[in-house]
C-alpha cells in the first residue's frame, strides 16, 4: 500500500484566541510534535494542509510536503479534500492526523498502518475503551466520498455510514486521542504529561 499521511493544520482555533497549533505543550509546539511523528513514519508520503508559513517551513524542513487551503473558512471538509487531491490518484490510503493531537505516538500510528496492511479495504480507527479518535486511515475505495464532503464535516460522517468497513486498533493511553479544542484542553494535556 502507498499510504499518504495527511496532517490537517488549516483551522483557525477560534476558541483559542489565535493559532492553537503554536501553543506549547510540555515545552514544544503542538504542531511540531505531530509533524515529527509523521516524519518518523518509514516509507510514507506525508503532507500538511496549512495556510501558516511557519508550519509550512517546519514541515518542509522535516521532508513533509505542504498544501495550502484558500477555502479553509468553509470548514474542515475543505482541508480533507485538499489533502486527498494533493496525495494524488496513486495513493492507496489516506491517514488523517490532526494538528492539535500532540501526544499521538509513532507506535500507535504504525499499528494503524499495520492493521490497514493486513485488512485492505477497511477504515482503521484508534480507540481507548469507549473513546474513538484520530488518526483515521481510509483506503482509497473511499476517495470519492472524501472528495464529496462539505462544510465543517470530516471523515466521521463517512465511517458512520459504513460500520461494516471499520476495524479498531486499541491504543494504550486515552491521552493519545485527546485533541486541544479549548484552553482547558491544553491544561489537561499539560497536566497529564506524556
Amino acid at each position: 500500500m502507498a499510504i499518504t499521511a495527511i496532517i490537517l493544520a488549516a483551522g483557525f482555533g477560534r476558541r483559542m484566541n489565535g493559532n492553537k497549533l503554536h501553543r506549547l505543550v510540555r515545552g514544544k509546539e503542538m504542531i511540531e510534535r505531530v509533524l515529527e511523528t509523521a516524519a518518523s513514519l518509514p516509507g510514507l508520503d506525508s503532507l500538511v494542509v496549512t495556510n501558516d508559513p511557519k508550519i509550512r517551513e517546519k514541515a518542509e524542513s522535516l521532508g513533509i510536503r505542504a498544501a495550502g487551503n484558500e477555502d479553509a473558512t468553509n470548514g474542515q471538509s475543505t482541508s480533507v479534500i485538499k489533502g486527498v487531491l494533493a496525495a494524488g490518484a496513486e495513493s492507496s490510503g489516506y491517514l488523517f492526523l490532526m494538528g492539535d493531537q500532540p501526544f499521538i505516538s509513532h507506535s500507535t500510528v504504525m499499528r494503524i498502518i499495520d492493521e490497514a496492511m493486513d485488512n485492505p479495504g477497511f477504515i482503521i480507527i484508534p480507540k481507548s475503551g469507549d473513546r474513538t479518535g484520530s488518526p483515521v486511515l481510509f483506503p482509497s475505495e473511499f476517495r470519492d466520498e472524501l472528495l464529496s464532503l462539505t462544510g465543517d464535516t470530516g471523515g466521521k460522517s463517512i465511517y458512520r455510514k459504513h460500520p461494516e468497513s471499520i476495524r479498531f486498533v486499541e491504543v494504550g493511553s486515552e491521552l493519545e486521542l485527546l485533541d486541544a479544542d479549548t484552553p482547558e484542553d491544553i491544561e489537561i494535556l499539560e497536566r497529564t504529561g506524556e
